[in-house]
């Protein structure tokens, strides 16, 4: 499972046990460390920072909200969460937040955030949610004739670095 996928396994488990999109951030912790057992309380605050920074959870003050449909995550009774993700959160790249340099290239012909955004959750949709933002958009700017040898190159050594 690669990091992004992981964290958002990870983060949706709070979430689907609680049967909401919206919990408390001392809940959210408290699930991770004390009811599932799988963290650390410091480490699973380091995991509801990282989902924030990584956009799959908006910070809401004294809340956090999922921002991705929980419905498509399915929960398994034995999972266990890779132990090392906690080493590896600074370098999880969640390409489905900030402008990545596929964005900047889709911007640059004159393509609105709006109409990335769209045509990009539909690439994801058609797939069944089985790939992430980053790999929707090189779909989306090969598509659009961009010349994005340089971002499938690094994808696909992001990819075997993970495995």
């Amino acid at each position: 499972m690669r990091d992004i996928e992981e964290l958002r396994y990870i983060t949706a488990n709070p979430f689907k046990r609680k049967g909401k999109k919206e919990l408390e951030k001392n809940r959210f912790i408290f699930s991770l460390s004390i009811d599932l057992d799988w963290f650390k309380t410091d480490e699973a605050k380091k995991i509801m920072e990282s989902a924030i920074e990584n956009e799959l959870l908006t910070d809401k003050g004294e809340t956090v909200k999922a921002n991705f449909d929980l419905n498509k995550i399915e929960l398994t009774f034995n999972y266990q969460p890779d132990t090392e993700i906690i080493h590896r959160l600074k370098n999880i790249q969640n390409t489905d937040t900030g402008e990545t340099e596929t964005t900047q290239k889709l911007k640059s012909k004159g393509y609105t955030e709006k109409e990335i955004e769209s045509q990009t959750q539909e690439i994801i949709d058609k797939m069944h949610g089985y790939i992430d933002r980053g790999a929707a958009e090189l779909i989306l700017a090969r598509k659009k004739d961009i010349d994005i040898e340089k971002q499938v190159e690094k994808e696909l050594r992001s990819l075997f670095k993970q495995q």
